[in-house]
């Protein structure tokens, strides 16, 4: 694992495939972390997920196939 800077960091990303899929991430770190990401795969799925560390952690994902099933979990310390 990379250290990362322990206050306000704040890298953001995006990346684009225009024929198939977008994903886009963000990280931030204030005291503690979050994370939240999603991924869409316009013809078949989407995918979003969120991390969470206050003084635990909270940790929720989902994911969706537009055309059959969709699955959504979470976890908490």
């Amino acid at each position: 694992m990379r250290s990362l800077p322990a206050v306000n960091s704040v890298p953001a990303m995006s990346h684009e495939i225009p024929t198939c899929s977008k994903f886009s991430a963000s990280y931030e770190i204030p005291t503690c972390s979050k994370f939240s990401a999603s991924y869409e795969i316009s013809t078949c799925s989407k995918f979003s997920a969120s991390y969470e560390i206050p003084t635990c952690s909270k940790c929720i994902a989902s994911y969706e196939i537009l055309t059959c099933s969709k699955f959504s979990a979470s976890y908490e310390l």
